[in-house]
């Protein structure tokens, strides 16, 4: 589990993703919308 957080944060990282996984953790829970779905939509609005 580890090395997969590691890989996970390597990529978020590198993909400057890192604005959008935020939002969509807060907007995510706040709603109640799964995690991916809440990405793609904030995906276009964040970049």
């Amino acid at each position: 589990m580890q090395i997969a957080a590691a890989l996970g944060g390597m990529a978020v990282s590198n993909g400057q993703s890192g604005m959008i996984h935020a939002l969509a953790h807060t907007v995510g829970s706040k709603y109640g919308i799964p995690h991916g779905i809440t990405i793609a939509i904030l995906l276009p609005h964040c970049r």
